[in-house]
């Protein structure tokens, strides 16, 4: 499909769009086979100094659910929020 528009286009949109694939790939190779290696090891290195540390309440949960009676009712008086603001018409 792109080739259909490279021939019916400009030429420098065909241009544009083959550097820029090529761009596209030059930086993608350079991000998988030297960045993300070093990163890698950079990670283990860190990782072998500082291992991540188990907490001993890891497996206990809190319960914070509120209780039944708290949940539901109010202490506070109801009031007509809206009263005298209505009219008729």
């Amino acid at each position: 499909m792109i080739v259909i528009f490279s021939l019916f286009s400009p030429a420098s949109v065909t241009l544009y769009w083959v550097v820029g694939g090529f761009m596209m790939i030059l930086q993608q190779f350079i991000v998988n086979y030297v960045v993300r290696p070093k990163l890698r090891q950079k990670v283990r290195e860190e990782y072998k100094k500082n291992p991540p540390k188990v907490s001993p309440s890891a497996g206990a949960r809190k319960d914070v659910t509120p209780k039944q009676p708290q949940a539901i009712t109010s202490n506070k008086k109801k009031k007509n929020r809206n009263s005298g603001k209505q009219r008729s018409r």
